[in-house]
């Protein structure tokens, strides 16, 4: 089962040393034409139902990534440039809370300190540290 794709169909250059025998049977291939015709009517693969074996395992490959619990599933690569970023992006969401809890916690009192200042026509100038002389 899965007998792969026919060498006889194509011309497989697999190293080096056998280009030379490559471009001869390319040169054979292009001025005989019935050993052109010959590699064309070959099949493309050796076994007779190569479409249903790769629809099966096709099928087969895509029901495990779809029929397991996400956790197993779940598949995102450990590059160090993808984990450098998703650290920094972490710390800044966790400063961006805290400066924000911080924010929250301050802003009521402060804000009520201004409408006070405004009432009694004083400014916050009046409350900074003065330098001594």
């Amino acid at each position: 089962m899965g007998g792969g794709v026919n060498p006889k169909a194509f011309i497989h250059i697999k190293s080096v040393d056998e280009f030379d025998t490559a471009l001869k049977q390319i040169h054979h291939l292009d001025t005989h034409d019935e050993a052109y015709l010959a590699v064309l009517q070959e099949p493309s693969f050796l076994d007779s139902n190569q479409e249903e074996i790769f629809d099966k395992k096709l099928e087969d490959f895509l029901l495990h990534i779809f029929n397991q619990p996400i956790e197993k599933a779940y598949r995102r690569g450990f590059g160090q440039w993808r984990c450098n970023l998703e650290r920094r992006y972490k710390k800044f969401q966790k400063a961006r809370k805290l400066a924000n809890l911080f924010a929250n916690t301050f802003k009521p009192p402060i804000q009520k300190f201004k409408k006070w200042c405004i009432k009694t026509s004083l400014s916050l100038q009046d409350f900074t540290p003065r330098q001594k002389k």
